[in-house]
């Protein structure tokens, strides 16, 4: 657990074996449970974090988007080979390729400067 599990945490995750299949163990893990939220509860740890969590959600469910619109049609998906390639070889910059896909999503001002 040492190797996975960060030095300077306030929580030192014991290790304890259960087995759905038996029916053992799980009372153990349960309290685990109980005693992990009852440490954080009070710090507002879990709200951070899931708020935090939230975000990243977001930011997920965006270029999931952007990568279906990228990957989804035929015709999206022949610019941006067609850009990665100009980038790729040096004809074009990074900034025009990116601005040249994302009109090509509709993003039209939305490129980088």
């Amino acid at each position: 657990m040492r190797l996975v599990h960060p030095a300077d945490s306030p929580w030192n995750p014991p290790v304890v074996t259960c087995s759905a299949v038996k029916n053992t163990g799980i009372d153990a893990i349960w309290s685990q449970v109980l005693k992990h939220r009852a440490r954080f509860e009070p710090t507002g740890w879990f709200e951070q974090h899931r708020r935090a969590q939230m975000v990243r959600w977001m930011w997920d469910l965006v270029n999931e988007y952007i990568d279906r619109l990228l990957h989804g049609k035929p015709e999206i998906r022949a610019i941006s080979t067609r850009v990665e390639s100009a980038v790729r070889s040096g004809s074009m910059t990074a900034a025009d390729g990116a601005e040249t896909v994302l009109r090509a999503i509709g993003l039209g001002e939305a490129a980088p400067s």
